[in-house]
């Protein structure tokens, strides 16, 4: 057999094809690829002019399904319109977020405008920059006492007596002014 240069073994047939033995062993079953029994031990062969064959049949055919695959993926990744629009993935990546699952939350919501294409979720790019700007301009209580160097009670009493602005959100939300912090811990060093 691996002297007979008119017949391959099974892994020499994959490596021709450029595919796995479990393809080969296949369409040798169903009669594409002509075989040859094996006696006793030895597995059986196969014909060399059938393999290289198959081998133009299955570039054809893969070329086909790959082509196929590419154009079912261009359509389905294609945003709402043709200008302004990224993907939830892409949100999540310039608003910081480990997965998309936070920016679609948003869009839910309304926060940010969002469509779901095809299975993909798209939001405004203009809207999630705005969004960051705006997340950006506020931090949380504890951000505030590390960012000035003090204690959340010193950040507490400057809130209270108007040195720090504050918005009135949900508790999950940053409500201190970022520029307001800065201003109260430089004059603080002062």
């Amino acid at each position: 057999m691996a002297d007979d240069p008119d017949w391959l073994t099974w892994p020499q047939a994959a490596e021709l094809v450029g595919c796995p033995i479990s393809t080969i062993e296949h369409h040798a079953r169903t009669g594409r690829i002509t075989r040859r029994p094996g006696q006793g031990r030895r597995s059986g062969s196969l014909n060399r002019e059938s393999v290289e064959e198959f081998a133009a049949w299955w570039r054809e055919h893969t070329a086909g399904l790959q082509e196929r695959r590419q154009h079912r993926e261009d359509r389905r990744i294609r945003p709402p319109e043709p200008q302004g629009w990224i993907p939830a993935t892409g949100a999540a990546e310039r608003l910081g977020y480990a997965h998309s699952d936070h920016v679609v939350y948003l869009a839910r919501q309304g926060r940010l405008e969002g469509r779901k294409v095809n299975g993909r979720w798209w939001v405004r790019e203009a809207e999630v920059e705005a969004y960051r700007e705006d997340r950006d301009r506020w931090i949380s209580w504890l951000d505030a006492a590390q960012l000035v160097g003090c204690s959340h009670e010193t950040i507490r009493r400057a809130v209270a007596d108007g040195r720090i602005e504050k918005r009135v959100v949900h508790r999950a939300q940053a409500s201190l002014s970022r520029a307001s912090v800065e201003r109260f811990a430089e004059n603080r060093r002062r």
